[in-house]
């Protein structure tokens, strides 16, 4: 057999299976009665479709160890302070002398924001502990490496370090 008769079976044969898949998948002709049973639908093989996590499951972040398992919080409606990062707000007022302290925090756009001791601020969930006369003290909790709580403090100074006043 030379080897064009046999690159011809091998297409043939290629054909004939593209053919029998393509009938599996297409629907019955009319008239014709409906299989007995159903067989499960295959999965797509487009790049595309391969290519793209499925809604059910959430991308994994790679570099959080497997055996940490994420747990499912419930999200309460965040106020626009808490939208931000600690650090893109910008500390522009302090009133410390009185019983209830309050200091102003401003966002990149220019909108101001009154926080107190306990005010919710920030994305990471933190929360005003101290106001002092040229600070704001903030405490966040984060996990760890090793899936523990810890907190660390984020100072918003009234003015940055290495700024001179006008």
């Amino acid at each position: 057999m030379t080897t064009r008769a046999a690159s011809l079976m091998v297409f043939g044969a290629v054909l004939a299976a593209t053919i029998a898949l393509q009938a599996a998948d297409a629907p019955p002709a009319p008239g014709t009665p409906a299989p007995l049973s159903n067989p499960a639908p295959r999965a797509a093989a487009t790049p595309a479709a391969a290519g793209t996590p499925s809604a059910a499951a959430p991308a994994r972040d790679p570099f959080r160890p497997i055996f940490l398992t994420r747990k499912a919080k419930v999200e309460k409606p965040k106020t626009p302070l808490e939208q931000y990062d600690v650090g893109a707000l910008k500390l522009v007022a302090v009133i410390y002398d009185t019983q209830s302290p309050k200091a102003m925090v401003e966002d990149d756009a220019g909108l101001g924001y009154s926080v107190g001791l306990g005010t919710a601020i920030g994305n990471a969930g933190g929360v005003v502990k101290g106001i002092e006369p040229d600070r704001v003290i903030v405490e966040e909790e984060f996990i760890d490496f090793y899936g523990e709580k810890k907190k660390t403090q984020v100072v918003l100074r009234l003015k940055p370090e290495g700024e001179k006043r006008p």
